[in-house]
């Protein structure tokens, strides 16, 4: 249930009443476009863990690893991991990889497309530690967010991609912290469906943006309604001046 005051809220009565002027003003072309924004919105309000983490990251409060809570957690610490892997690319040393193999292809208009060849992904046990302890992860479902990439490189029209997670790298971790076999883990929340790391910075950066982003969205929806008038306007010239009118937009 969506709060009829929150920011979500605020926003999809924004886009719907965009579309409504849409179709208003353009019917029929404004039934294309109300598909095409259903399709979007769906896809963008569609849920995920990662949008579940971007969205408890920005509201919970980071735990220190001695003192946490069972339940619901964000810790933040450096990776510890003593059997370390080799990734795909490189034979690096590293906690976990995730390698993909995409191959352009063109059409008769010469526009490109990649589609997926090849796809592997390893991750190693770890545990995260910080200046009170450490935990361990139980690292079955979880979901690395913005890694680094680190090996990548393109051959012909094959592209080979991987991203890389590395020891003692400072990460951020939110997911359930419980009690396994009398032992505290942190393992996937499947209430609220979210076990996801990253890198401390990358959430940083994501926060100092995401006003911006949101900004812009606003600014350009704002554009798309302006155009939108200005299309459906009935426009004269006059001894060089441009006149606009707007009496039968309606």
């Amino acid at each position: 249930m969506i709060d009829k005051n929150s920011k979500t809220a605020k926003l999809l009565s924004a886009i719907g009443s965009i579309i409504f002027i849409a179709v208003f003003f353009i019917y029929p072309f404004g039934l294309v476009l109300l598909l095409f924004l259903a399709v979007f919105l769906y896809l963008g309000f569609k849920a995920s863990t990662k949008k579940n983490f971007l969205k408890f990251q920005a509201v919970l409060p980071t735990s220190k690893i001695r003192s946490m809570a069972m339940g619901l957690v964000e810790v933040q610490g450096k990776i510890k991991c003593q059997k370390l892997i080799r990734s795909k690319i490189g034979n690096i040393q590293c906690v976990a990889y995730h390698y993909t193999v995409r191959r352009e292809e063109r059409d008769s208009e010469g526009r490109s497309s990649y589609k997926l060849i090849d796809e592997e992904s390893k991750m190693a046990d770890f545990s995260i530690a910080d200046d009170t302890g450490s935990v361990d992860v139980y690292t079955q479902d979880l979901d690395c967010v913005w890694l680094p990439e680190k090996g990548s490189y393109s051959s012909g029209s094959l592209h080979y991609k991987q991203t890389i997670l590395l020891p003692a790298d400072e990460v951020l971790l939110i997911g359930q912290a419980a009690n396994v076999n009398g032992k505290v883990v942190i393992k996937k929340d499947d209430i609220n469906n979210v076990f996801n790391l990253t890198h401390a910075s990358s959430v940083d950066k994501w926060n100092t943006f995401k006003p911006l982003l949101n900004s812009l969205y606003v600014f350009g929806a704002i554009s798309c309604v302006i155009i939108i008038v200005i299309l459906k306007a009935d426009v004269s010239i006059d001894n060089g001046v441009v006149f606009y009118s707007f009496n039968n937009i309606f």
